[in-house]
């Protein structure tokens, strides 16, 4: 039987997480009836979708308003993300009033808007999927409402989480917790020879999410003759600070965008 699938995201402008969500739309979408909301983004996809997208039209004042409250250190107060977020669930409920979906999938942040929308449909299958690791949730993106986010866990039917390390985190939370790596979105079936001894990263130069701090120490205990290509955009600043600290300079090349 068909499920009537809503997938709650922020944009889906370029970026992992986006990514990821297309790719399961897409998929879902095969044998379902799927579509997308972004809940801050009023721009067409990035990446190919093959399901429809509902945009949020009032996107461009409540994202200056969001910038206004970052940048004045306000944003780190519980009662004003808990403002936003009853705002941005209010969005999402006239949503399913016209559309009526069975199953709502909300990604990272947005899980926050899960209990405002619960109250008001408790009938409907809630996911939230998290692509994040759990420390960094819980220590860093919902540190001073961490609370709200451990409420909007238990209140999902199911919590999905990237690596099973993460999902013993939030069984804590929800003993209905499973883990999904991200899907393989590169088709590429050549064979390395090995004769260049140069690996290849690729990503955002961001730190704890992306793992710069592993990647520089890494750099460091290659033999002498292989080197690590960097290619990214990010905080290069910090960046260089963990090659300075674990002595790795001569041993990454850095690819600028």
């Amino acid at each position: 039987m068909k499920k009537k699938i809503m997938i709650v995201v922020g944009t889906l402008t370029t970026g992992g997480m986006e990514r990821v969500n297309t790719v399961l739309a897409n998929k879902l979408g095969e044998t379902n009836e799927v579509f997308l909301y972004t809940i801050r983004g009023d721009k067409d996809s990035f990446y190919p979708l093959t399901v429809p997208l509902l945009k949020n039209n009032k996107t461009e004042n409540s994202s200056r308003r969001l910038n206004i409250l970052r940048l004045s250190g306000l944003l780190r107060l519980k009662f004003i993300n808990q403002w936003i977020y009853k705002k941005e669930a209010a969005k999402v409920i006239k949503i399913i009033e016209k559309e009526t979906p069975d199953t709502i999938i909300f990604n990272a942040e947005n899980v926050l808007c899960l209990p405002f929308v619960k109250k008001a449909f408790p009938e409907i299958n809630y996911i939230s999927w998290l692509h994040n690791n759990a420390n960094t949730y819980l220590t860093r993106v919902f540190k001073g409402i961490k609370s709200d986010f451990i409420k909007s866990l238990a209140q999902s039917n199911k919590v999905v989480s990237l690596t099973d390390e993460d999902k013993d985190i939030f069984k804590i939370f929800n003993e209905d917790t499973i883990a999904i790596p991200n899907p393989l979105t590169i088709d590429n079936h050549e064979i390395s020879t090995l004769d260049t001894k140069i690996i290849s990263w690729t990503g955002r130069i961001a730190h704890p999410m992306k793992g710069i701090d592993y990647l520089a120490e890494i750099a460091s205990r290659l033999p002498d003759d292989w080197r690590i290509s960097v290619a990214g955009s990010g905080n290069d600043k910090l960046f260089d600070k963990y090659i300075n600290k674990y002595r790795s300079r001569d041993k990454i090349i850095r690819q600028v965008p």
